[in-house]
């Protein structure tokens, strides 16, 4: 092949360098700095340990050792630790929500002592603003809870905890919390500084619930991540990857009074994933270990814990575990019980009656693998995988009545092709009774959800028997035997369960405490719309409430996965993700006019796909394709780009109410009508409201399509070309802005505008914009461009004002758009608009401290996620903001929907919340 000649090409690269006029495109007045993404912001226009897992401690020796959980009974009162709700007692003989009492932070551990519940929480966070500077802690935090009268249970006390929680233990009087903190290195001069490790441990005594006390605090190297307590002793598991072991710290914990002593550690080869890996008996401790070492192998040590050094007393390498993975683990006395899984699984069985030389007994193979073991006298019932076909949940019934290999007496599997239990994670999920199995699991189901279920089954010593399972609604945390019938409580509902058949069990009440609250929209001064999704249902919930909350009427809706939802006076509509044979649309229609009596007016099925937040794939490549004229404005798309190819995310909103058409964004196989001049990726689904009818799709054939937004009636489609500027200059790209009228099928002239999308005002005829420029040193400069324009193919420039380079997003909101800043500290900015086009900047509002994120604005209020789980609520007036209000709020509010005089932050399970649009703190 022969070479270029040199000098044509040389001339080639000056040429294009130079800015030779043929890569100068007509007609186009305004470029902007090509960030190479589409919208630089997303901009909008409008088992137990050492005693009973229930016993309460009471002072006395031997002290019982109460393992936390989620739920705990009394009599006929339930109460349970809902991570998102907090507190919840039910009655569970009237099927009845008596109280909630929430708690900052994430719930994990529940007790009960001295008729006191006492709570512990993970990432108890707080945010508060003093002079603009922020202060944000998070920790962990055991809260009192006086349930002496379950309905007016409240909290009475906390005390704060260091660092993350681990785990626990109320042992006596005294709760033993383990928290963990880890602090990362950093790079300084290329070298690391390194990074550390603690955790603590902290005694409290809970004898008196009005002054929680720390006892004691202990604090080693380490982030311990596994714990397992006796009365004598609290063992703290934390892995070394550098040295493949784990460091587990003995601490003397006998003190009724709550006094702990470091007793010394010990070291096994590999690590350990959970509790049961761990187990005290007769004076030693014995450990199980799986090393990744070259090829991986799985160990059991033992130590003798009567000797003040701790002393290794055997390390048996477990033969014929080479290269497996380490799963179930159980101690039962003088045995251990052991499931490793790589093709099938054996089931070891070890002699550890002498804890100085541990003998394996015998293994057995059988397929998949157990993930969970509870000994039944010379039975093991065992929770697992069964691979043999798909991946089902399996229960099996081992003999081990011998002193040898184990034997498999029986073994049932369910759930279709691909299945899975929460009782993998979490064993307290698995149910055994004295004749009677409860297992969750769960798997993939239609209309764009999946199943939640409580399979049973019975047992004898000599037979496992599968009978019926019950849908429940939530994520299945627990299963308990209560009365004449069971019980199954779920992230959403506590549901009572008649299984006097256990082929047929059916649920027959349930009680929500809590639910998907997804959407809110105001519809009059006294009525709302809630939108409630059940995802394992494929269903949303539709209620009609008033101004204080109460339900007013309800309808179901069969719409699949929620996606958004638009109000038309009394006319609700919401469009749903449904998934039974390929993903598509359904959209429902209600009526509430009468809101005791929600009516379905259309269902109306869209066969199209649903539009995600997709990412779009340019190449501009070296290749210079046909001229070809954008629409109106005569400037040409196409000419040559020299750059690389680039991905862009499309943002925006997910459809458009336009009078009675609903236009959904999609995409299709085929488009009735197209606009723009290429091949569309991406449309519309327009739909009938009125009628209840899918009318037709339109595509979007538009290069770029950066911005989609609507106001009065037409939607404004914002687009942008690549322009040419050498090789070596930064890249360019165009801008361009039409009015679409889709529902009578009319696409307005293209105008070269100055930036993207923020906002339009057609009764002035002024358009807003955000635009990015090429500083003489190749960084960028940002900022708020105003013109007018009628929607035709050419505007008036009338302002512009330079706002903060970076920002996460720009809102417009009428007479200002607002911004917010991360350098050199959080901030919140505005900027007035006035009706000529004027821009005025108003001084920054500083969060210094902090991070954020804007959610939405009208008129003089913006609103900000701030920190650890914190709604802050500024208002401007004038040239000045300040903070009107700061709410902690659990999950992280990411939307919001305005009312007349509200604004209205739907959080999903953790509920709504609202704030009035004033300047009241």
């Amino acid at each position: 092949m022969r070479a270029l000649p040199r000098l044509p090409f040389l001339f080639l690269i000056a040429v294009l360098v130079s800015g030779c006029p043929w890569f100068t495109p007509g007609n186009r007045a305004f470029t902007s700095a090509d960030t190479g993404r589409g919208p630089v912001f997303d901009a909008i226009g409008a088992g137990a340990e050492g005693g009973a897992p229930d016993a309460e401690g009471g002072g006395g020796l031997p002290r019982e050792v109460v393992e936390p959980d989620v739920i705990r009974r009394q009599d006929n009162l339930l109460y349970v630790l809902n991570q998102y709700r907090g507190l919840s007692i039910v009655d569970l003989d009237t099927d009845t929500l008596l109280a909630q009492v929430p708690a900052t932070g994430y719930p994990r551990d529940l007790y009960f002592a001295g008729g006191m519940a006492y709570v512990l929480v993970g990432y108890a966070s707080d945010v508060s603003i003093d002079a603009g500077v922020v202060a944000m802690t998070s920790q962990s935090r055991l809260y009192a809870v006086d349930v002496s009268t379950p309905a007016d249970a409240a909290i009475r006390s906390h005390i704060d905890l260091p660092g993350d929680l681990v785990d626990s233990r109320l042992v006596g009087d005294v709760l033993y919390a383990v928290t963990a903190a880890y602090d990362y290195g950093y790079y300084e001069d290329v070298v690391s500084t390194g990074s550390a490790a603690a955790t603590t441990v902290t005694s409290i005594s809970v004898a008196d619930p009005d002054a929680l006390a720390q006892a004691d605090q202990i604090e080693f190297t380490g982030s311990g991540t596994v714990v397992h307590v006796t009365p004598e002793f609290a063992f703290i598991a934390a892995p070394d990857w550098a040295g493949d072991s784990t460091v587990i710290t003995c601490l003397d914990i006998r003190d009724p009074g709550g006094a702990i002593r470091n007793a010394g550690s010990v070291r096994v080869r590999g690590y350990l994933d959970d509790r049961f890996k761990m187990d005290a008996w007769n004076g030693a401790l014995r450990v199980v270990s799986s090393a990744w070492e070259a090829e991986r192998q799985v160990y059991l040590s033992t130590f003798d814990l009567t000797q003040p050094d701790i002393p290794r007393l055997a390390e048996l390498r477990i033969e014929g575990a080479e290269g497996e993975t380490l799963f179930a683990t159980r101690f039962d006395g003088p045995r251990a019980y052991v499931v490793t899984f790589l093709i099938v699984d054996p089931l070891f069985v070890i002699d550890v009656a002498d804890p100085a030389a541990p003998q394996l007994l015998g293994a057995l193979e059988v397929p998949g693998y157990s993930t969970y073991i509870q000994p039944q006298g010379d039975r093991l019932v065992a929770l697992g995988v069964d691979d043999t076909v798909g991946r089902r949940v399996s229960v099996s019934l081992f003999d081990v009545s011998g002193n040898g290999a184990p034997s498999l007496v029986d073994r049932e599997s369910f759930g279709e092709d691909w299945a899975w239990s929460n009782a993998f994670s979490d064993v307290k999920a698995l149910t055994i009774l004295d004749d009677v199995i409860i297992v969750p699991f769960a798997g993939w189901g239609g209309h764009g959800g999946g199943f939640e279920r409580l399979q049973f089954l019975s047992y004898t010593r000599d037979d496992l028997q599968l009978h019926g399972a019950v849908d429940l609604s939530g994520n299945i945390l627990r299963s308990f035997e209560y009365d004449a019938f069971y019980f199954g409580v779920t992230t959403e509902q506590v549901t009572r369960i008649d299984a006097s058949n256990l082929d047929n069990p059916v649920a027959v009440a349930s009680v929500t405490i809590a639910e998907n609250l997804v959407d809110f929209l105001e519809i009059g001064p006294d009525l709302g719309a809630e939108l409630v999704a059940r995802y394992d249902e494929g269903t949303v919930i539709a209620r009609a409430v008033n101004a204080a909350g109460d339900v007013l009427g309800e309808l179901e809706l069969p719409i699949g996965q929620y996606f958004d939802a638009w109000q038309s006076g009394e006319t609700l509509v919401v469009a749903g993700i449904t998934w039974d044979e390929k993903p598509g649309y359904t959209v429902a229609v209600v009526d509430l006019a009468d809101p005791a009596s929600p009516a379905l007016l259309h269902e109306v099925p869209v066969d199209v796909y649903p539009w995600f937040y997709n990412y779009f794939y340019y190449d501009y490549g070296f290749a210079r394709p046909e001229p070809a004229v954008e629409p109106g404005g005569g400037a040409v798309a196409g000419d040559i780009a020299i750059g690389l190819p680039y991905y862009y995310f499309d943002a925006g909103e997910k459809g458009f109410l336009l009078g009675e058409t609903l236009a959904l964004r999609c995409s299709a196989d085929r488009y009735d009508r197209v606009y723009g001049r290429q091949t569309p990726d991406q449309g519309l689904a327009l739909v009938n409201i009125r009628t209840g009818r899918w009318t037709a799709t339109a595509g979007l054939g538009y290069g770029a399509l950066v911005s989609l937004n609507a106001v009065d009636g037409l939607l404004y489609a914002g687009t942008k070309e690549p322009v040419a500027s050498g090789i070596f200059g930064p890249p360019l790209a165009a801008y361009y802005l039409r009015t679409l009228d889709v529902v009578n099928g009319i696409e307005g002239t293209a105008a070269n505008v100055p930036g993207a999308f923020v906002q339009y005002d057609p009764d002035t005829d002024l358009l807003v914009l955000h635009d990015y420029q090429w500083d003489g040193s190749g960084r960028l400069e940002s900022s708020l461009e105003t013109v007018r324009w009628s929607g035709g193919g050419s505007v008036t420039p009338i302002g512009s004002a330079p706002i903060a380079s970076y920002t996460s997003r720009v809102v417009g909101a009428g007479a200002r758009v607002y911004y917010d800043s991360h350098d050199p500290a959080y901030a919140i900015h505005a900027v007035a608009v006035s009706s000529t086009g004027a821009l005025t900047p108003a001084e920054p509002v500083a969060a210094e401290g902090a991070y954020g994120s804007i959610i939405g604005a009208r008129g003089d209020h913006v609103f900000a996620s701030l920190g650890y789980n914190a709604l802050a609520h500024y208002t401007f007036s004038g040239n000045a903001g300040e903070l009107a209000s700061l709410t902690p709020v659990s999950g992280y509010p990411s939307a919001v929907r305005f009312g007349s005089a509200r604004a209205y932050f739907p959080l999903g399970y953790y509920g709504l919340v609202s704030l009035p649009l004033s300047a009241a703190k």
